[in-house]
C-alpha cells in the first residue's frame, strides 16, 4: 500500500479496516486525555461532521450521506495508517495534547469530542488526505 495513490471509491473498501481503527485512536486520545481506560463507538455523522469542518467536504462524491462519508473516512484513516503516515501512540498522543491545550474538555460532550478528534487528525494529514481524494 505505500505511496498509493488512488480516487476514494479505490479506497472504500478499506473501510472495514478503518472502523475499529478509528475507535481505537478516540478511545485511546480520550483516555490520554482524561487520564483514565476509555472505549467508544465513533459515530459516522461525527466523522461526516469533522470532513465538514475541515473543509474538504467538496473532495467527496457529492450523494454520500453522513454514514457513506464516515466509512470514507475510515477507509482513509486505514491506508494512511497501513501506508506509514502514522504511528497510533505518537498520533493520539499529539492530538490529547492538543485538545487539552485549546478545549476546555471537562464540559465537552463526547460526540463533540470526536468530530474535534477526527477534524485535527484531517488538518494534520491534509496533504496525505488529498493526495488520496484528488
Amino acid at each position: 500500500m505505500e505511496g498509493r495513490k488512488g480516487s476514494v471509491k479505490e479506497i472504500k473498501g478499506m473501510a472495514k479496516l478503518g472502523d475499529p481503527l478509528v475507535n481505537l485512536i478516540f478511545s485511546l486520545t480520550k483516555s490520554l486525555i482524561y487520564n483514565k481506560a476509555s472505549g467508544s463507538k465513533v459515530k459516522g455523522k461525527c466523522l461526516s461532521r469533522a470532513i465538514e469542518k475541515a473543509n474538504i467536504r467538496r473532495f467527496f462524491p457529492r450523494r454520500l450521506d453522513s454514514h457513506d462519508m464516515g466509512d470514507f473516512l475510515e477507509a482513509i484513516v486505514a491506508t494512511l495508517w497501513l501506508d506509514g503516515v502514522f504511528d497510533l501512540k505518537e498520533l493520539c498522543t499529539y492530538l490529547s495534547n492538543e485538545i487539552k491545550s485549546k478545549f476546555d474538555v471537562e464540559k465537552m460532550k463526547e460526540e463533540e469530542l470526536m468530530v474535534i478528534t477526527f477534524e485535527m487528525f484531517l488538518e494534520r494529514y491534509n496533504e496525505e488526505v488529498l493526495k488520496l481524494l484528488t
